[in-house]
Order: C-alpha cells, then structure tokens, then sequence
C-alpha cells in the first residue's frame, strides 16, 4: 500500500511527503518532526494499541495540522457488534476490533491537544457490492472460513445486513459494499 501511494504522488506536489513505515505506536515527533497531514485508512482494525497508535499520530501533527481516520464502520449495537466481529475475524485472521466513530473521537480527545471533527460520515466504499468470495480472496480466507460467513450472512435479517454494509442482491447473491467510517480532525490551536 506504502508504495501505491508513493507512486500516486510522484510528481503530484510542490509539497514534501514523508513516507515512513513503522508502527503507528511508535510515531515519535522527537524522530520524524510534525506533519500537516496523517492519514490512516483501513489499518486501525489491526493495531494492536489503537488507542496509544491514534494519540502518537496526534502529538506529530502541527498546529492546524489533520487527521484523518478511515476505517472498517462498526455498529454501535453491541449485538450487530458483536456478529461483525465474528464475520471479520473469519475474514481476516490479523483482525482485532473495529471502532466506532464514537470511540474515535473520544480517543482523539484523549489527546492533549484540541481538536475539531471537521467531518464525519459513513461510506459504502463499493456502491454496488462485491462478492463474499471475492471479498475473502484478497485476505486468503479458508474456504471453511468462507462457508462460515456466509452462513451467518444467511442467518441475518435485510436490516442487519444493511447496517452491517452488505445487501442481496437481484440475483439473490448477499454483497459487501465495504461500510466505513471516516473521520477528518483538525488541530486547534
């Protein structure tokens, strides 16, 4: 992904852009300055401290810096939680949590600095859905795995599907429209 976005940028800015890659945990002002910009997207599931990770990337920001946070949308009903969980961690083994934006935002206020939520919204990053195999391949699932979600997915009434992102399709076929969060903060002096 790191070198996606680096070739995106070749010669896209006047501006320098900092590629680092290390844990997000780790950031440290001290090491690599203060940005104007940091930008997670689809990662924060998978941080083992994204508490500690989202506070790191606040202190490097500089005054009037963003911050924007992209990630896997969860419910704030604990038992449609609960069931997404499940459905992720067959997914993708390497899956910790998803967070709401509630609990992003409270984190980012956990921070000593002050921020405003400059927007706040839920995307269906694919309108039109893709296939649950499909969805599975790009993490290697075990077709076990596979057989599994789909068999919760059935088990799931169309309004719980909806708030969890996936709908069923003309051809009877449940999709995933990929449900996100993103949250843009701006440091305020």
């Amino acid at each position: 992904m790191l070198k996606q976005v680096q070739n995106l940028t070749i010669d896209r800015s006047d501006k320098e852009i900092i590629f680092i890659n290390q844990s997000a945990e780790t950031l440290n002002k001290d090491e690599h300055g203060t940005f104007d910009l940091i930008i997670t997207r689809m990662a924060l599931h998978h941080f083992k401290n994204a508490a500690q990770a989202i506070l790191q990337m606040c202190d490097c920001l500089n005054d009037n810096g963003y911050l924007i946070i992209s990630d896997l949308y969860a419910s704030p009903n604990k038992a449609i939680y609960d069931i997404n969980h499940k459905i992720e961690l067959l997914h993708d083994s390497s899956h910790l949590k998803n967070y709401t934006d509630r609990e992003i935002i409270d984190i980012v206020n956990g921070s000593a600095l002050r921020f405003n939520v400059v927007k706040k919204e839920v995307i269906l990053e694919k309108e039109d859905g893709i296939s649950i195999e499909y969805w599975c391949s790009i993490t290697n699932a075990r077709k076990e795995d596979v057989n599994e979600i789909n068999n919760v997915l059935n088990s799931l009434s169309g309004e719980v599907l909806e708030e969890l992102g996936y709908f069923i399709s003309r051809t009877n076929e449940i999709r995933n429209r990929v449900k996100t969060n993103l949250l843009i903060f701006k440091l305020s002096n």
